[in-house]
């Protein structure tokens, strides 16, 4: 029943985006990247008294800078793929379970052509989502999104509720 409640509040949730008259969408054109700060040498002079390098230091500051530009997306994918629990119980349990229906042998070709339809099904995903990127800016094209994603919940929600 737990199940059932969350599966109706999200179908209720999909429904009220979809019939809502402005959904907020961004665009490619409307995101700006981020930008790395330029950072130029200084001349200090005598800094209470001593000299600093400021090259060297010029240096290491632009080197972290760049590094802090892909270390935090690529600790955040790894993050994804390897704390989520999702991912364990599909492959572990879901298809696992499967693959051991195929005997010794079997289960390897399912396996494998599990591993290859991932290698095939996730680029396409991103690429796609790429190449349709400004057709899924608009926000009639969500509250479709929406409301198909509200109608099959709300059928899984009743097929749970029937068994």
């Amino acid at each position: 029943y737990l199940g059932a409640i969350y599966l109706a509040y999200f179908t209720y949730l999909c429904f009220r985006d979809a019939l809502r008259d402005k959904v907020e969408t961004l665009s490619p054109a409307q995101i700006e990247p981020n930008k790395t700060q330029q950072i130029d040498a200084f001349d200090g002079g005598d800094l209470g008294g001593s000299s600093v390098d400021t090259r060297r230091r010029t240096t290491r500051l632009r080197q972290q800078v760049r590094q802090s530009t892909w270390v935090k997306p690529a600790l955040a994918t790894l993050a994804i793929c390897w704390l989520n629990p999702a991912a364990y119980v599909d492959v572990l349990v879901m298809i696992g379970g499967l693959a051991n229906q195929y005997g010794e042998t079997g289960r390897w070709f399912f396996a494998a052509g599990a591993i290859a339809a991932s290698m095939l099904w996730f680029p396409t995903v991103g690429l796609a989502a790429a190449k349709f990127s400004h057709v899924l800016s608009r926000p009639a094209v969500w509250r479709g999104i929406n409301f198909g994603i509200g109608c099959i919940m709300a059928l899984l929600t009743i097929k749970l509720l029937l068994t």
